[in-house]
């Protein structure tokens, strides 16, 4: 009789233990959408990014204006001209390693494609690869003032924009999709 109320109790407490952790997993996933943005580029690399769940409004440039609150070409272009501002200053040397880190924390600089500490950008290493490519984007944003497309795919929300067909860019320049109409 002993054994049995001792199983029951432990029956009791393993499955409270598994309610509250089931209890908690919910509340982390409700906090997790919660603090998802719901306006700006982040929001719309989130909902738009998915193949699955994807928003209706995600299929057209005005659809995406209207949900994220954001006009599309400037917003990316604001980040292109932030990213590439920063690569001058690393490529010109006014803007060191620690002084970056701080920029970034501050989000005065943007994030731009950097070697791993562990390539020396002078080796054969550096050029082979995803080093290789790394370093070319990097490079096409220290030294060419207009977006191509390395810098595009760099920057999530224009390759984004891009794949989805809701912007093209030609000759450094982001432009509305032209989508057929009915007659």
């Amino acid at each position: 009789m002993t054994q049995m109320k001792t199983n029951q109790k432990n029956w009791i407490v393993l499955g409270s233990v598994l309610v509250v952790a089931a209890l908690g997993v919910a509340s982390a996933y409700s906090t997790i959408q919660r603090d998802q943005p719901k306006t700006g580029l982040a929001a719309f690399v989130h909902d738009c990014g998915s193949n699955k769940h994807r928003p209706e409004s995600c299929n057209t440039l005005d659809g995406v204006e209207a949900k994220f609150a954001i006009k599309l070409i400037s917003e990316i272009e604001a980040v292109h001209v932030k990213t590439r501002d920063t690569a001058h200053k690393i490529a010109a040397g006014t803007l060191t390693s620690n002084a970056y880190q701080a920029c970034l924390k501050t989000e005065e600089c943007a994030s731009v494609p950097m070697l791993p500490t562990n390539i020396d950008p002078a080796s054969p290493e550096a050029m082979t690869g995803e080093n290789a490519k790394i370093s070319k984007t990097f490079w096409a944003f220290a030294e060419k003032d207009n977006l191509d497309s390395l810098q595009c795919d760099y920057i999530p929300a224009c390759a984004l924009a891009v794949s989805r067909g809701l912007l093209t860019l030609n000759k450094g320049k982001l432009r509305a999709a032209k989508t057929e109409t009915a007659q």
